[in-house]
């Protein structure tokens, strides 16, 4: 499904676990409750896509197009956002939260059913407790580091509820195939 135009396409049935849907035309689909484990979606435009409820655990969304997508209750579990575009108030309501730019790019923080993740540009990738480690070994970098840690501290605090509740949904259900969770991206 390469380059494929799957336009308001209904997928939400559809296992599209490990597909390459990379550089896809997904606008306005629908993979609300879907599996896409492990899809490469690279490049793919999802504006406006539902994916609500779908699995995505370990994607690759790396320079998608995630404007207006509708993301309540997906499971982000080792997705790679690097440079996505996540513009637009429906991801800020799921807690996808942009934290600002930094020199090892743009820093975006989302929940997972084990915690809150922050992702540096495709650079690095961690908890919230890495990120403090990380910005005290990082020399030249720190002051930019710390700022992000302090906004991911506050962005956190301000949704006790959200990593709960995704424990809820998707916790049983992630147990195996796993990847670490934390690595250089």
């Amino acid at each position: 499904m390469n380059r494929a135009d799957l336009r308001g396409a209904y997928l939400g049935t559809t296992d599209l676990t490990g597909a390459n849907m990379r550089g896809a035309r997904l606008q306005e689909a629908d993979f609300s409750g879907g599996s896409m484990r492990f899809a490469d979606l690279g490049g793919a435009d999802l504006l406006d896509a539902d994916l609500r409820r779908a699995d995505l655990q370990g994607a690759n969304l790396t320079r998608t197009r995630l404007m207006g997508a509708a993301l309540r209750g997906a499971n982000l579990l080792d997705a790679d956002l690097g440079r996505a575009h996540v513009g637009g108030y429906k991801l800020w309501s799921v807690g996808v939260v942009h934290l600002g730019n930094t020199p090892n790019g743009n820093a975006l923080m989302f929940p997972t059913y084990r915690g809150w993740v922050v992702q540096l540009g495709d650079k690095w990738r961690g908890s919230l407790v890495e990120l403090r480690d990380f910005a005290e070994a990082a020399g030249g970098d720190r002051p930019h580091l710390e700022a992000v840690l302090r906004e991911a501290e506050l962005e956190a605090s301000d949704r006790p509820d959200t990593i709960r509740r995704l424990a809820i949904r998707w916790g049983p259900r992630c147990m195996t195939g796993l990847l670490p969770h934390t690595r250089p991206v």
